[in-house]
C-alpha cells in the first residue's frame, strides 16, 4: 500500500529510560531513521544515574522532534504514563531504550490503521538479540490467549484515545504491566492486527540485568500475576479459568515456547542474525554525531 505523506498523522514514540547509556543511541537512532515521516519521540529519564540522559539530551540538541523528561525513579510505567502526557501524537508506541525498530516499522504499522478505521491495534513479529538470536515465538491474539499469558509486545503501535479511555498503564505494576494493559486495552477494542514480518528487535542482554531479568529473580512475576487475576477476577471466572487453572496452563504454555524457541533459534538464529548485521550496524547507521 502506499501511503500519502503529505498529510499522516503524528505518532509518538514514548521511550522510557533508566540506566540506558550503553543501548540508548542505538535505540534512538533506529527512531530516527524510520520511513514514516510524522512522529516526535518522548524520551522520559527515569531516575537514570548513569550517563543516560547525558547522551539523550545531546542527540536531542540535534533532533527537533525529540522532546526530554526527567523524573525520580518510579518505573517504566509510570514513565510510559509521564511521556503520554507529554506526548501529542494520535497513535502511540512505547519503547525501551535498549530495543530497536526496524526502519519500517512505523510505516508498516499505521498502514494497517489506514486500511481500516477500526483497528484498535497492531504489532509484529519479533526478533531476539545479543544474548539470544532468532524470531521469538508469539503466538496470534485471540480474546482467550491474552488473559493465559501476554501475547502482544509491549512495544504495539495504539490508538491514544483508547489508551485515555482504558486508564493509561497500572503504576501498581513493576512487572507485567503491558499484558495487563492488553488485557484492558483489547476488551475495549479487540480489532488487533499482527504483522508476520518481524520489525521488532528486543534486546535479551547479555549482562541479565534488565527489568525482566531481575523481576524473575525476584520471584515478582508470580506477585504481578496474582494481581493481574484478582483485578480481572470477573473476565477470568467467566472464562471458566480458576487461579489453579490459570498457572498451570501458563506451566504448560511456558514449556511448549521453550521447546519452540530452541528449535526456532538452532536453525533461524544464525539468518536473522545476519538481517539485524546488516540493517543495524555502523555499515548501515551514519552516526547522527557525525553529521
Amino acid at each position: 500500500m502506499m501511503l500519502n505523506y503529505m498529510s499522516k498523522p503524528l505518532v509518538s514514540v514514548i521511550i522510557p529510560c533508566f540506566n540506558v547509556g550503553k543501548t540508548i543511541q542505538e535505540t534512538l537512532e533506529s527512531v530516527i531513521k524510520q520511513t514514516y515521516p510524522s512522529f516526535e519521540v518522548i524520551v522520559v529519564i527515569d531516575g537514570a544515574t548513569d550517563n543516560t540522559a547525558d547522551i539523550v539530551k545531546n542527540i536531542a540538541s540535534q533532533q527537533s522532534n525529540i522532546i526530554v523528561c526527567e523524573q525520580e525513579n518510579k518505573g517504566s510505567s509510570s514513565a510510559r504514563n509521564t511521556g503520554f502526557l507529554q506526548s501529542s501524537g494520535e497513535y502511540i508506541v512505547f519503547l525501551d531504550g535498549d530495543d530497536l525498530f526496524a526502519p519500517t516499522y512505523l510505516e508498516a504499522c499505521y498502514s494497517k490503521f489506514a486500511e481500516n478505521p477500526e483497528v484498535g491495534l497492531v504489532y509484529t513479529n519479533t526478533i531476539l538479540f545479543e544474548a539470544e538470536n532468532g524470531l521469538l515465538d508469539i503466538p496470534d491474539y485471540s480474546p482467550n490467549e491474552i488473559l493465559i499469558d501476554n501475547s502482544i509486545p509491549a512495544t504495539a503501535l495504539i490508538r491514544r484515545d483508547i489508551f485515555q479511555a482504558v486508564g493509561m498503564c497500572d503504576t501498581s505494576l513493576p512487572y507485567a504491566e503491558d499484558w495487563e494493559l492488553w488485557i484492558r486495552y483489547t476488551r475495549y477494542n479487540e480489532n488487533v492486527v499482527k504483522i508476520e514480518e518481524p520489525l521488532f528487535y528486543y534486546r535479551r542482554r547479555h549482562s541479565k540485568d534488565s527489568k525482566t531479568d531481575l523481576n524473575k529473580i525476584n520471584n515478582i512475576s508470580e506477585q504481578a500475576q496474582l494481581y493481574i487475576y484478582k483485578k480481572h477476577y470477573t473476565l477470568y471466572q467467566k472464562e471458566g479459568l480458576s487461579v489453579n487453572e490459570l498457572f498451570k496452563i501458563r506451566n504448560e504454555v511456558f514449556y511448549l515456547r521453550k521447546k519452540v524457541r530452541k528449535y526456532e533459534t538452532r536453525y533461524y538464529g544464525i539468518w536473522y542474525r545476519k538481517l539485524f548485521y546488516r540493517l543495524f550496524k555502523p555499515n548501515f547507521y551514519k552516526s547522527i554525531f557525525d553529521r
